[in-house]
């Protein structure tokens, strides 16, 4: 009978064995949730305050400095068309133009023969049907700021692409005059 008490304390301290075993899985994965908790948590932290700050920063749209009025143009269409139009450009603040003589400062540009060549190539390629309504007028001035900021890109200046993608010194046209008549 001694010896049933003993398997008993043996037995008892088999089970607290296992018990602690037990525990001991039970604290180590405990632990690597807490630590995937933590992780996790930083990681949503860190990639909220990315976010956030990216999210706060705007590109600057670059900012019509200087607008420089044409001379009027009459030109013919290709449709037996006289179209007689005056326009303005709206040029992005720090670019710096200059005329084909190489003058500096303001309206250097305005009387240019190539900036005037470059616009009357633009208009006459266009037929009567293709500017006169309003999409056809925005679409004319899109191409006359597209092959002006081709020829005038490396004036850029300190300024970034403009609303409509196109990189150069040229932001905007302004129509300040539009009348036609057919032939």
């Amino acid at each position: 009978m001694a010896e049933e008490p003993e398997a008993k304390e043996t037995h008892g301290e088999a089970a607290s064995a296992e018990g602690g075993s037990e525990k001991s899985g039970k604290s180590s994965k405990m632990l690597v949730l807490i630590m995937l908790a933590v992780v996790l948590a930083g990681g949503g932290f860190f990639g909220i305050k990315i976010m956030g700050a990216t999210r706060g920063k705007e590109v600057a749209k670059p900012k019509v400095g200087e607008v420089l009025e044409l001379q009027e143009f009459l030109v013919n269409l290709k449709d037996k068309t006289w179209l007689k139009t005056s326009l303005a450009l709206g040029v992005a603040e720090g670019a710096k133009l200059h005329a084909a003589g190489g003058g500096q400062g303001e309206g250097a540009a305005t009387d240019d023969p190539k900036m005037r060549d470059i616009i009357i190539q633009v208009l006459t390629s266009k037929q009567l049907d293709d500017i006169v309504s309003p999409e056809g007028k925005e679409q004319l001035k899109k191409d006359i700021l597209s092959k002006l900021n081709e020829a005038y890109g490396d004036h850029q200046g300190e300024h970034e692409k403009g609303e409509g993608g196109e990189s150069g010194p040229f932001l905007e046209v302004y129509f300040t005059a539009f009348s036609y008549q057919r032939y």
